[in-house]
């Protein structure tokens, strides 16, 4: 009779760990990032396809990117779950404090040494936990980080083409890895409408334009996904990396080589937004920050240390013994100009409204027609994506609390699924060890 009870308390631990667990199957993901859209860049703009989109899903007011509001800093943020401090892709731009070594933005993209600090991205995630992945062009995934690399990828060029017959080869790409390469996670970027809103501005009928091709491009995609029954599974995230801000033309420019020597600095790393990095020479940090500091009313220069704690920027070996930083829409520059003066920027203090950015999301693990009460941080998407794949976060700085609201009620991850598989393992050892030898 213990026996028999024994068998019953396995066989009811067995049922009462998966019968409710009718949601605990396979979900997939695909993580799309716009580069540059902000939170509000579909409000001017006839946007069926998103709109669409949003009322079949979920969408947040906005989501609070990283400081620096930068492409590859972000990325990886939204990958790793890290803050630039903590994940080490503090720039777009590769540079040495210690030498005043600078590589381009372009030529950082393609340099393991910028990106691979020991954070774990996403989709090694999913390959360490038994899963598969591929990344078209997004940050850092064409690159070996931990020595690993996703299952199918794409590496990044600037000048490929964006015309709308290449982006659905892009999606046609991604479809067919999902369907023949069977991968659980792809991630992908597309360059616009950053692109164009740094060349014609954010409020220009060109950045419109291309907010509706954005538009069409969802439209062909949810179609491709909702035609083929293979896909059942699949989530698809909308975001970005940051927003966008019409830059200042005014004729007193912020320009650090007016205010100090060249010969004092080794490194200055400006012309790049309304961020400024600095490392004095050697004897000279104390003269060279009483100089910069009252130098102009609309910048604002720290010591590292005195860096406001909430950017999760400073605690970095990399950063310089000075930052400064420019208010809204101003720049920074070495001389001026320094670069190109452009309408559009970003990489400003990440509480400003136009440096939010964008967020949908749909899908069988997420509600339908639902809006979460307040905006997020980015910080926090690699939770997210995480509890969606069934898979165990790296340590990170984000949480699924946070948004854990954008899940269907009735969705249960993959993880708690493989939980309730191996307590059904565990029922039936038991079950075998005490009746295996009885006849």
């Amino acid at each position: 009779m213990a026996n028999k009870a024994l068998v019953y308390v396995a066989i009811s631990l067995a049922v009462l760990t998966t019968g409710n667990d009718v949601n605990a199957k396979r979900q997939r993901l695909l993580l799309v990032s716009f580069d540059g859209f902000r939170w509000d860049f579909d409000q001017d703009v006839d946007t069926p396809n998103l709109d669409r989109f949003t009322q079949e899903g979920a969408k947040a007011p906005y989501v609070t990117p990283a400081f620096p509001t930068l492409t590859g800093p972000d990325h990886i943020t939204i990958a790793t779950g890290l803050y630039p401090e903590s994940h080490g892709v503090v720039h777009n731009k590769y540079f040495d404090k210690e030498t005043g070594v600078t590589f381009s933005a372009q030529q950082t993209e393609h340099m393991r040494e910028w990106y691979d600090n020991g954070a774990e991205p996403i989709w090694n995630t999913v390959k360490k936990q038994g899963k598969k992945a591929g990344v078209y062009m997004f940050y850092g995934g064409f690159l070996p980080m931990q020595g690993m690399l996703p299952d199918r990828y794409v590496t990044s060029n600037s000048s490929a083409p964006t015309d709308e017959a290449e982006w659905q080869k892009r999606v046609d790409t991604i479809i067919d890895w999902f369907l023949v390469d069977d991968l659980d996670f792809v991630a992908v970027h597309w360059n616009q409408p950053d692109k164009i809103c740094h060349a014609q501005g954010p409020d220009s009928d060109a950045r419109r334009e291309e907010i509706r091709k954005a538009d069409r491009l969802i439209g062909y995609l949810v179609d491709q996904i909702k035609v083929r029954d293979q896909l059942s599974d699949l989530n698809v995230i909308l975001t970005a990396d940051h927003g966008m801000i019409t830059a200042d033309p005014v004729p007193n420019p912020i320009e650090i080589y007016s205010y100090v020597s060249p010969l004092d600095l080794r490194l200055l790393l400006a012309d790049y937004g309304p961020l400024a990095l600095i490392q004095p020479e050697d004897g000279k940090l104390q003269e060279v920050y009483d100089v910069l500091r009252t130098s102009h009313p609309n910048m604002t220069v720290y010591l590292k240390e005195d860096f406001p704690e909430r950017f999760h920027f400073a605690n970095n070996p990399r950063i310089p013994d000075i930052i400064a930083l420019a208010d809204s829409s101003f720049i920074i520059h070495s001389t001026y100009p320094g670069q190109i003066d452009v309408p559009g920027q970003h990489g400003y203090d990440n509480a400003l409204l136009k440096m939010k950015a964008v967020f949908r999301a749909q899908g069988p693990a997420f509600r339908r027609g639902y809006t979460h009460p307040r905006p997020f941080d980015s910080v926090h998407l690699y939770a997210l994506m995480c509890e969606i794949l069934g898979v165990s976060p790296a340590p990170n700085n984000g949480t699924i609390q946070e948004v854990r609201a954008l899940l269907d009620p009735g969705f249960t991850s993959g993880a708690t699924s493989t939980l309730s598989s191996g307590v059904c393992v565990i029922a039936f050892v038991v079950f075998v060890l005490l009746f295996g030898d009885n006849h």
